[in-house]
């Protein structure tokens, strides 16, 4: 079974269609488990969708749903001197 770590370092292969089958099933198998690693995959193809948007159109727009993964897994804003 893959660790955690195992999911951050084959993202980007994941996203980019770039692993073997053997290797696609077990990143499956560990996200059915892990909803942390469900969730960082999600954010990681929302940015790259962003970022890509961003490179083939300067008033390129990013999709609501991105930018509420995005927001929603920001930790909250702290005011200034609220410790």
């Amino acid at each position: 079974m893959l660790s955690c770590r195992d999911i951050s370092q084959h993202a980007s292969a994941l996203l980019e269609q770039e692993l073997s089958m053997r290797q696609r099933i077990a990143v499956r198998m560990h996200l059915l488990l892990c909803r942390h690693c469900r969730r960082f995959i999600n954010q990681l193809a929302c940015l790259t969708a962003a970022l890509r948007a961003r490179g083939s159109a300067d008033t390129a727009i990013v999709p609501a749903a991105c930018i509420d993964r995005i927001m929603n897994a920001l930790p909250p804003a702290q005011l200034p001197g609220t410790d």
